[in-house]
């Protein structure tokens, strides 16, 4: 349907609701009959209510994309693992750095003894 087609009708069913035109004027001056006025003009104000109620507060939330969603929990996986290979290597650094102390102990006493 043409742009000028959607304004025809948009403009004969503002005359009528206004009073200028009755529903038998717009109907013959569209070349259709009061019914598929009266047609016109119901999904014209359900569009029109339905257009101005109020939406949710906020941004739209955005279509969620599933490669992005599985992206960002490998990405959270990893980053799991990362932390629990850092917290590794720190304990494995204690316990040589504990273990060396030791032996350091050990050969301390065992020169005291000679």
């Amino acid at each position: 349907m043409s742009d000028e087609m959607v304004e025809k009708r948009t403009w004969a069913i503002l005359q009528v609701r206004s009073g200028r035109l009755s529903v038998q004027e717009a109907a013959d001056a569209m070349g259709v009959s009061r019914k598929t006025y009266y047609e016109w003009e119901k999904k014209a104000l359900s569009a029109m209510t339905t257009s101005l109620l109020d939406g949710d507060a906020g941004r739209p939330e955005n279509p969620t994309d599933p490669e992005k969603e599985a992206l960002k929990k490998e990405v959270a996986r990893l980053k799991q693992e990362l932390t629990v290979a850092r917290e590794s290597l720190h304990v494995r650094r204690v316990l040589d750095a504990y273990a060396e102390k030791l032996n350091s102990d050990e050969k301390k006493k065992l020169k005291k003894k000679v």
